[in-house]
């Protein structure tokens, strides 16, 4: 995926290790970065969110909350995250954000950077998910521009030391031992196993694999993913001046180098959930229930109503199911997106079971209430619930980034944000009772469990 970026990058770190050895203390960023332009800016004025289109290609979106909270909220995201590594690149993976925050950023080491701004809010990490990559992060308004210094200085001069490499795969080495014996941690790792057909990024990395690590290569892997802002969307939310904020822009943002011209790509065929039932337990020696995750997938409009409706829907009928099972079962549900590209979901139930609900009871129950699908009081209470959650959120910054996220994904208007509570007073009770039913269905499901540890054969050595 990388070799033919490997000269460059050689010489890129030997490039950046000349440039720290400065003693300069005159701040995070001590050299010239040349400012990038705005090419083009929209006002969405409903949502009153900005859409900037920068001369190196990146994409920015700005919403302004005047809240009384100090807090600007930060997102990146590009097509990619896992789906696109080989197997060797996922080691590389796991442990790119510990390194990447743990190293040094010009003259300041990650832990200095911290006890100097911890009164001051200002946090930045880089994130690897199954299908999207980019970073996160969180700053004070006196403070943001010392935080678009740190997001430039992880894309443009990362530096990557050797002791820290060390300590870090460490850390995982002992992280990975860690949840090897902890069974529900186990469990996660089965679930995700059997939903995702054993594919090799659902498996448990081996501590052997670690100590084969290369701190070249993770940088290759690291470059690779972060080197064309083109492919990605930076979202921030807060309060700050819109004059202030395009002057950062252009210079942190639409300076960033463009080391590859590589564009977005996504690896559509490389999760495929099992084509028939599949039925998985494990064993442990604490407690004295079991836990079940069932697990059902389907098809779905890779539009961003047919979401809405389908977490409607869940929530509806997990509405009816706890009315039957009674408040104290604990029991959970949802639902996300497995191949976000062919549109496919994965919908699940997941419970403790003291003996009182086995797997077959559940399935006919599931069933029974199917059959008699009577919906219009659980689903006015759910409406009624998301609205009046919606207008608490509206000042909150972390609603909006999300919100923002979600609609760049699916590519609507921004202005349908405004139009949410309308929609969901439209809801039609038929198409949430054809949801239910059609993700709750048997056809292709699986099952596994988490049972207590069955001594009655054990043999007493006393």
């Amino acid at each position: 995926m990388f070799k033919k970026y490997k000269k460059k990058y050689k010489f890129v770190v030997f490039f950046i290790s000349i440039l720290f050895c400065s003693n300069d203390k005159s701040g995070l960023i001590s050299y010239e970065i040349t400012n990038g332009k705005i090419l083009s800016q929209t006002h969405f004025p409903r949502s009153d969110i900005y859409e900037f289109h920068m001369s190196n290609g990146a994409t920015v979106f700005f919403k302004k909350i005047n809240s009384s909270s100090n807090e600007i909220l930060f997102k990146s995201f590009s097509l990619g995250g896992k789906s696109v590594l080989s197997k060797n690149e996922l080691v590389n993976a796991a442990i790119i954000p510990d390194l990447i925050n743990q190293s040094f950023y010009e003259k300041y080491n990650y832990l200095d950077l911290n006890t100097e701004l911890s009164d001051n809010l200002i946090h930045y990490t880089n994130y690897i998910d199954q299908y999207y990559h980019g970073s996160v992060g969180q700053s004070s308004k006196e403070n943001f521009k010392i935080f678009c210094e740190l997001l430039h200085l992880n894309w443009s001069k990362p530096v990557y030391d050797p002791d820290i490499f060390k300590k870090v795969i460490k850390k995982l080495k002992n992280q990975i031992i860690k949840e090897k014996s902890n069974p529900y941690k186990q469990y996660e790792v089965l679930i995700d196993r059997v939903n995702y057909s054993n594919h090799y990024s659902k498996q448990s990395i081996n501590t052997n694999a670690l100590y084969q690590l290369n701190l070249d290569d993770v940088l290759y892997t690291y470059r690779d993913l972060f080197s064309n802002p083109q492919n990605f969307s930076f979202i921030f939310v807060g309060d700050i001046d819109i004059d202030e904020f395009k002057n950062h822009i252009r210079k942190y943002i639409g300076g960033l180098p463009m080391i590859s011209k590589q564009l977005a790509k996504i690896n559509k065929g490389c999760y495929y959930f099992p084509f028939i039932p599949a039925n998985k337990s494990i064993e442990y020696e604490l407690g004295d229930t079991t836990k079940n995750t069932i697990t059902f997938y389907k098809a779905i409009d890779n539009k961003i109503d047919s979401y809405i409706n389908l977490d409607i829907a869940v929530k509806v009928f997990a509405k009816k199911m706890k009315n039957e099972l009674g408040n104290d079962f604990n029991i959970e549900f949802g639902f996300h997106t497995m191949q976000p590209i062919k549109s496919y979901t994965i919908t699940y139930i997941s419970y403790y079971d003291d003996g009182s609900y086995n797997i077959k009871k559940m399935f006919n129950l599931i069933k029974r209430l199917k059959k008699d699908l009577k919906i219009k009081k659980e689903l006015n209470q759910i409406i009624n619930s998301e609205i009046e959650k919606r207008n608490d959120l509206v000042l909150n910054n972390r609603y909006w980034l999300e919100k923002i996220n979600k609609y760049i994904i699916y590519n609507v208007n921004f202005y349908k944000i405004t139009e949410e509570e309308e929609r969901l007073s439209k809801i039609n009770p038929g198409e949430i009772k054809k949801l239910i039913v059609k993700h709750f269905s048997k056809l292709r499901h699986s099952v596994v469990s988490l049972n207590k540890k069955d001594w009655s054969n054990s043999y007493d050595a006393n």
